[in-house]
């Protein structure tokens, strides 16, 4: 069967996207789209560039991956930030490489920002890092530790600063830097939804994973988080702390903050689990948000359809889409 289906989608789009929510099984069905298309995945997720970083991000494991070469995991120091621009660079930069080479290649992730930077990248400002700009806030921090933010941020800008965490300091400069250089904020989705007209392109093809029933997306994710502490997530949040201090990725990726509070006496365990489960929703509500604003989705639910079916309908949709192009 395996060649068949190889045969089947041969001339399958040069990019195929598989986007969705956190928690739908992305990575499974990237995988046997990159298996049957016989090529590696990049992938456009946010959290899963840090080294370290496993348990709490979910990032698969070597055998998740089943031997396909995954590009763009585990390239970030956990210090350090990835700006969309820094990562759309370098996934530019594959994507090349795969053209040149007339392959094909499967993105994978839930990262929208990423996707977009990527095939738009003028949508996204060209502010260059502005050192005096930082410094004069980690200066303001040192003096006045109490300094709120992301409060700040909301003044100015409430659409951005509800995409993120309270305590995601880097991402929080960041989105100020670009607002004091530019006078505005992040420049929003145009309702006309031109900014999305990349997604039309005839060599893009977007899967996208979804509940269709939310109660059952929210147990999901609960159940998935209960598993992630049970098999180390606290562990491997200490781990990182004592090595890497109040780092970057401590205070992006979803759950570490709290758990850090944990470690650090503020909050005890359950709350701590409590909180980050009502964060991963929120998330994954304004995930879902943003993906469904693109154009030519293949919409797949996953609470409908048993894994198999989901990956005969993807490569369904493949095939569909290598005939309108022939």
């Amino acid at each position: 069967m395996a060649s068949s289906t190889a045969a089947t989608v041969q001339n399958t789009p040069l990019k195929v996207v598989v986007l969705g929510p956190t928690a739908t099984g992305k990575t499974a069905l990237g995988v046997a789209l990159a298996k049957a298309l016989q090529t590696d995945v990049i992938s456009f997720d946010s959290q899963l560039v840090y080294r370290e970083l496993a348990i709490g991000v979910a990032k698969p494991t070597e055998a998740e991956r089943q031997g396909v070469v995954h590009h763009l995991m585990d390239w970030v120091d956990p210090t350090q930030r990835c700006s969309a621009g820094t990562f759309a660079r370098k996934a530019a930069k594959l994507l090349a490489s795969f053209e040149a080479q007339q392959r094909p290649v499967v993105l994978v992730g839930g990262t929208g920002f990423y996707l977009r930077a990527l095939f738009d990248p003028g949508h996204v400002p060209p502010v260059a890092i502005d050192r005096d700009f930082r410094q004069a806030i980690a200066d303001r921090l040192k003096a006045f530790p109490d300094t709120d933010l992301h409060a700040e941020l909301h003044r100015l800008d409430p659409v951005r600063a509800g995409q993120l965490h309270p305590n995601d300091t880097g991402r929080l400069i960041r989105a100020l830097e670009i607002i004091a250089a530019t006078g505005q904020p992040i420049p929003p989705l145009e309702a006309d939804g031109s900014q999305n007209r990349w997604a039309m392109a005839d060599d893009i093809c977007l899967i996208g994973l979804r509940f269709a029933d939310r109660t059952a997306h929210i147990r999901h994710i609960e159940a998935r988080l209960q598993a992630m502490i049970e098999v180390g997530f606290l562990e491997e949040t200490q781990a990182i702390l004592n090595t890497y201090g109040h780092c970057q990725a401590l205070q992006h990726a979803h759950g570490y903050p709290e758990l850090v509070d944990v470690i650090e006496g503020r909050r005890k365990l359950p709350d701590a689990i409590e909180q980050i489960g009502i964060n991963i929703r929120q998330y994954s509500r304004r995930q879902m948000t943003w993906f469904r604003s693109l154009p030519n989705v293949q919409w797949l639910d996953v609470d409908r359809h048993d894994p198999q079916t989901i990956v005969t309908i993807a490569l369904e949709t493949l095939h569909k889409r290598n005939k309108t192009r022939s």
